[in-house]
């Protein structure tokens, strides 16, 4: 991160659009290292002025940018801020699907980041609805890879606990614990 950074200070100020995409490259990447090392709010500073670069250099609907506000928004979410995420996540869902198409995996990454945040403010039946649906399309995308599920079937076992069906939940969770 600290090697991003130092990039980014020397780019910052730049006027030709090579290094504003430096710099935009740098401060995605700084954020998204941020969010993978837990530092949610750090990553979301980053994660904002790598937006603010990514549309002056590309545009606010180019796949870079997408991705960038996909990376943000799961920087909120982890903070806990659900409500805002899901906001969001609904403004920005059409968009990626417009630009991406239908079956595009980050499409199904943000459906996913929804249904985690419909989940996160206690709406489960919603999110347990949204997961089932998602579910057949992950498997399909990862040809049925239990590791590219796992995230998916954990959120699920998560909604049934959450729905009271405890013996469901306990099932689908010892089917996830030989992927650990």
């Amino acid at each position: 991160v600290d090697a991003y950074e130092q990039v980014c200070q020397r780019l910052r100020n730049a006027t030709e659009s090579t290094q504003r995409s430096e710099v935009y490259w740098a401060l995605h990447h700084m954020g998204f290292a941020c969010n993978i090392m837990g530092d949610f709010k750090r990553a979301e500073g980053f994660l904002k002025e790598a937006i603010e670069a990514a549309i002056g250099v590309y545009g606010e609907e180019a796949p870079s940018t997408l991705v960038t506000r996909q990376e943000l928004i799961l920087a909120i979410l982890s903070q806990g801020r659900a409500a805002e995420a899901e906001v969001t996540l609904r403004e920005l869902l059409p968009l990626i699907e417009q630009i991406n198409g239908p079956s595009d995996l980050s499409r199904l990454k943000a459906r996913h980041a929804l249904a985690s945040a419909i989940l996160d403010q206690g709406r489960v039946a919603e999110a347990e609805a949204a997961l089932k649906e998602l579910l057949p399309l992950v498997e399909k995308i990862y040809d049925s890879d239990p590791l590219g599920t796992f995230v998916t079937r954990h959120e699920l076992a998560r909604a049934n606990l959450n729905l009271g069906r405890a013996a469901e939940a306990e099932k689908a969770l010892r089917d996830l614990l030989p992927l650990r």
